[in-house]
């Protein structure tokens, strides 16, 4: 693989999950890199000795053949060409060293990285030490509350059947005092429920000789009332007779103003 100047200034290698370059893509690279050196070198090599080559039959060939001369003239020029090119290359190639000590900054930066990794995984270590006394002690702990909590409970369930007990004990004791007090009530209302019943009987009667009065009272009423309207009958037929005697007397009498007058003072005394 040959690497030319602007591929090499472009090329980029992918990182580490820790942060540093993945060692395979460095070291293929610096394999190409010394692949090209190489191959440069061998390179120069060839192109130098021939050089000399074509210098020496230059020189032998020098007096009698000026188009062998002009054409070897060309070939050297060129070579001339391709040995620059090359030692521009190499001096290109002297300036990719730079990645390799790069590379071994990253590899002292990748032993630092693993000794931290290797701390790390002391210290967590001893955190989990540490998390697993912690869960001992809060199993311990848990174990005697739970222990004390069971104590409790019972001698709270103790306490609470006790007063369940006095409880029942005092509402039995209530109950038989309103049962006795509901007893005497009960008795003392019969006795008021004999007496009111009695006391309706003597309303029954009372009722019934006020009807009686009432009835009484209402023909004597009755009778009263025929008699005044009776005597009422009789004095319209009285004031009407004296009317007619006084209505007689009028048509024959010189002054006809004093016996209606005599008249209406009657039945004015009559109403």
């Amino acid at each position: 693989m040959n690497f030319e100047a602007i591929e090499i200034r472009k090329l980029t290698f992918k990182k580490n999950v820790l942060g540093g370059f993945r060692q395979l893509d460095v070291n293929d690279f610096l394999r190409n890199v010394a692949d090209d050196y190489e191959t440069y070198d061998e390179r120069i090599r060839r192109l130098v000795e021939e050089k000399d080559r074509l210098d020496a039959e230059l020189a032998k060939h020098q007096s009698g053949q000026h188009t062998a001369v002009t054409r070897l003239e060309q070939e050297k020029n060129e070579l001339l060409k391709k040995i620059q090119q090359l030692e521009q290359e190499k001096k290109q190639l002297e300036l990719q060293k730079e990645p390799l000590e790069r590379f071994q900054e990253l590899q002292i930066e990748y032993e630092d990285l693993n000794k931290m990794k290797r701390i790390a995984q002391k210290t967590l270590q001893a955190a989990e030490k540490a998390a697993n006394r912690l869960l001992e002690e809060a199993e311990k702990k848990k174990a005697t509350l739970l222990s004390e909590a069971e104590q409790q409970k019972t001698s709270l369930l103790n306490a609470a059947e006790e007063e369940r007990l006095q409880y029942l004990f005092d509402a039995k004791l209530e109950i038989s005092s309103l049962q006795k007090e509901q007893d005497q009530q009960a008795h003392e209302l019969l006795a008021e429920k004999a007496n009111l019943e009695q006391k309706r009987q003597e309303l029954l009667q009372l009722r019934t000789q006020i009807c009686e009065e009432v009835q009484t009272f209402a023909g004597m009423m009755a009778a009263t009332r025929q008699e005044i309207s009776q005597e009422y009958v009789n004095s319209i037929e009285t004031l009407t007779k004296q009317n007619e005697a006084v209505r007689q007397k009028t048509q024959t009498s010189s002054t006809p103003q004093e016996p209606p007058t005599l008249v209406l003072t009657q039945e004015k005394e009559v109403m």
